[in-house]
C-alpha cells in the first residue's frame, strides 16, 4: 500500500508543481518517490516518464540549486537500505537479505538474489508473452469497467493535457515493461504500482463521460450516473 500510494502521490505533486511552480511541490515528488526505494524497487520503472516530465517543463536546463536538492533528497531515499547494512552488523536473527560491505549492500539493492528469475528471456518471449501478461493481470485487478474507463482517460488527458497525459501514459508503460522484463516473478501484488496509476486514468475517463451527459442532461443526474 505504501508503495501503490507513493507512485500516485508522486505524480499529483509534479502536477500540481506544473501548475504553480513551486519547488517546494517538485522537491515534495522526489522526496514521495524517493521513499519508494525502500518498499520495492519497482518503481524506477516510473522513473523515465518522471524525470523526462520534469527536464522538459524545465526546457531541458534545470538550474544547478534544483538538481543539487534533488540529488540529496534521492540520496536520503537510498539511504533507506543502510537498514539493511546496520542489522546485518547487529547480528540480527532474521534478514531476508544480509550486506557486509558496500558491494554485498549494493547487491540487496539490486535484487541480485533473484536476477536468475528475472531479466533472463529474450525479448520476443518479453513482447509476445509477458507484456499480454502484465496487461491481462492489471485488467483482472481493475475490472472491464474500469479498464476502457482508463483507456478514454488516457486519450482525454493526451489530448487535453498532452503533458499531463504523457507523465501519467508513460509512468503505467515504463512500470508494465519492468514488470514484462521481470519474467515469472511478476505476479500478484507486485503489479500494484501499475495498478493505482491506471486508476487516476480511469478517474479521468469517468469524468469524461460526467461531461459527455452533463451536455446532455441536468448537471447532477449527470454527476450522479457518471
Amino acid at each position: 500500500v505504501p508503495l501503490m500510494a507513493r507512485g500516485r502521490v508522486t505524480s499529483l505533486l509534479l502536477l500540481i508543481w506544473n501548475e504553480q511552480r513551486r519547488n517546494a511541490w517538485l522537491f515534495a515528488a522526489v522526496a514521495a518517490a524517493s521513499l519508494a526505494f525502500g518498499a520495492h524497487l519497482i518503481f524506477v520503472g516510473a522513473l523515465p516518464a518522471l524525470v523526462l516530465f520534469v527536464l522538459s517543463r524545465f526546457r531541458w536546463r534545470p538550474p544547478l540549486r534544483v538538481l543539487a536538492v534533488c540529488a540529496l533528497i534521492v540520496a536520503a531515499g537510498v539511504a533507506q537500505y543502510g537498514y539493511v547494512w546496520v542489522r546485518t552488523a547487529q547480528k540480527a536473527g532474521y534478514l531476508e537479505a544480509r550486506a557486509r560491505s558496500v558491494r554485498e549492500l549494493a547487491d540487496v539493492m539490486r535484487a541480485k538474489q533473484f536476477e536468475s528469475l528475472a531479466f533472463g528471456e529474450p525479448p520476443r518471449v518479453v513482447v509476445s508473452t509477458r507484456i499480454p501478461g502484465v496487461l491481462r493481470a492489471i485488467r483482472a485487478e481493475t475490472g472491464w469497467a474500469a479498464s476502457v474507463a482508463a483507456v478514454f482517460g488516457a486519450f482525454l488527458l493526451v489530448r487535453r493535457r498532452p503533458a499531463a497525459g504523457a507523465l501519467i501514459a508513460g509512468a503505467i508503460a515504463g512500470l508494465a515493461l519492468l514488470l514484462a522484463m521481470l519474467g515469472s516473478v511478476a505476479i500478484g501484488a507486485i503489479n500494484l504500482p501499475a495498478v493505482a496509476l491506471v486508476w487516476v486514468l480511469a478517474a479521468c475517463g469517468i469524468d469524461g463521460v460526467r461531461e459527455w451527459l452533463a451536455s446532455r442532461a441536468p448537471a447532477r443526474l449527470a454527476t450522479a450516473a457518471a
